[in-house]
């Protein structure tokens, strides 16, 4: 057994391990959490990054990679049309039947291979569209599901801790595929080895439904009623904190997924770096997510998730302005490690503090209601930013990419005075001053939380653990 001891390598790992406290977890958060471990794997292989690289590799134009990436986003409304049917047969049996179906739907995708040799790149695209089109869609008509079951099975005090686990968990597995990614696929890789990734996902994402089986919970809504079904969206509509917080937060989300897209298609086509080094790039930088997440999950506990969105705003805006300054070609090398390296932190401590946030504010009665509205809204502007930044980056051209990155940092910073100046309801936040965060000083004090996150030893700050 290893111990935390000065001299064991393992001590960093260890001592994040024993601060995140998974023992004091509700049974069904843990169980849900193993679920999570094989569902990030498979989701690791199929979409993100992977996706976009696979497509340019067949060689879909810039504009039909922002179409495809796109589709998980747009797909994200259908919400709405399978929320009747978790609240009559539970958010349990619609998951395990959405997950089995997208696993299958998308399996034919390993043979973009067989289709490029025999019928060149027509067909195999087709095919990758088709399959990542009902992988997508099968995933949103169940994802209603997902966050309804969440908030029956975590209590709300530790909504924050079980996303600060499942954040962690997550960087972790994608700086593992990273490294894996890097050596199977190198610089210039054959189709094959994209679709035995893909076949690879497909496994882990059926063996993932094992472990869903045992997730407690997740039973039908109890005495529903159409005119409930009804009531269960005016209610939400007339909740004021919680479309604020919705408006806000998928302003934030739009940029996160221009980013996404923008980092891959400048690494790959102005830069011309490798598929492999690309997944290796955009993936190392989470072993430091890893251990600022449950920083920024005191912080949120402490004063609210939407300054700690407002401060992953400003490493974002940082991020987005190394990119708009890279030139064709060529790019200092310890600018876009900083810019790879800060991008996964400023996007753990986002999504700890929107899942939050969200959570915080759904009412339990009118949950499959408030899950339906906030996936519609929200993905379909992803999905809007997606297909715009595709088809701007059509041309190729460095002054579009550069624009790309000078727009979102403009956006971005609308996004974080939004933030700053949003209502937080008491159960967000208790309201104990702190050294962190003072109101009357925003700017300031997001300096100050910069600063405890990312150079904790130096920081005059001491925030204690979240309860």
């Amino acid at each position: 057994m290893y111990h935390a001891s000065k001299s064991n390598p393992l001590r960093p790992f260890l001592l994040l391990t024993r601060q995140l406290h998974l023992h004091v977890m509700a049974p069904g958060a843990r169980r849900f959490l193993a679920f999570l471990f094989l569902n990030v794997l498979s989701w690791q292989c199929l979409i993100g990054t992977v996706m976009v690289l696979h497509a340019r590799a067949l060689g879909i134009s810039r504009g039909a990679v922002g179409l495809l990436f796109s589709l998980l986003y747009f797909a994200g409304c259908l919400g709405v049309v399978t929320k009747p049917l978790a609240e009559r047969f539970g958010s349990k049996r619609v998951l395990m039947a959405g997950w089995t179906a997208r696993n299958l739907l998308v399996l034919p995708i390993i043979l973009t291979p067989v289709l490029f040799h025999y019928g060149g790149r027509g067909p195999a695209a087709v095919l990758l569209f088709a399959t990542i089109s009902l992988f997508c869609i099968t995933r949103s008509m169940a994802g209603i599901a997902w966050s309804s079951w969440l908030h029956e099975i975590v209590p709300p005090f530790q909504l924050g801790r079980f996303y600060t686990l499942e954040t962690v968990m997550t960087r972790l597995l994608t700086v593992v595929f990273g490294l894996i990614a890097f050596v199977v696929l190198g610089r210039h890789p054959p189709l094959w080895r994209f679709a035995a990734i893909a076949a690879a996902g497909v496994v882990f994402g059926l063996f993932s439904l094992r472990l869903l089986q045992r997730v407690p919970g997740g039973l039908p809504v109890a005495g529903n009623r159409s005119g409930r079904v009804r009531g269960g969206y005016r209610l939400v509509f007339r909740d004021g904190m919680f479309m604020g917080f919705l408006i806000c937060s998928t302003l934030f989300g739009v940029i996160y997924t221009g980013l996404a897209l923008l980092v891959t298609l400048t690494l790959r086509d102005q830069l011309g770096t490798g598929a492999g080094t690309i997944l290796l790039l955009t993936s190392c930088g989470n072993v430091l997510a890893m251990f600022t997440t449950p920083r920024w999950q005191r912080i949120a506990d402490r004063h609210g998730s939407p300054v700690v969105m407002a401060a992953n705003g400003l490493l974002i805006v940082l991020c987005l302005g190394v990119l708009g300054g890279l030139r064709a070609g060529h790019a200092p090398l310890p600018l876009l490690v900083l810019a790879c390296a800060l991008i996964p932190i400023a996007e753990s401590g986002n999504y700890m503090a929107v899942s939050r946030g969200f959570m915080l504010r759904m009412k339990p009665r009118a949950r499959h209601a408030y899950n339906a509205v906030w996936s519609a809204l929200n993905q379909i502007f992803y999905g809007a930013s997606a297909v715009f930044l595709g088809f701007w980056l059509q041309a190729g051209t460095p002054s579009h990419f550069r624009g790309a990155a000078w727009g979102y940092a403009l956006l971005m910073l609308a996004a974080i005075w939004i933030a700053l100046h949003l209502p937080v309801p008491r159960w967000d936040s208790p309201g104990e001053p702190s050294l962190v965060y003072n109101p009357a000083h925003p700017f300031r004090s997001l300096g100050h939380m910069l600063r405890y996150v990312l150079r904790p030893a130096r920081s005059v700050t001491h925030l204690p653990p979240a309860g």
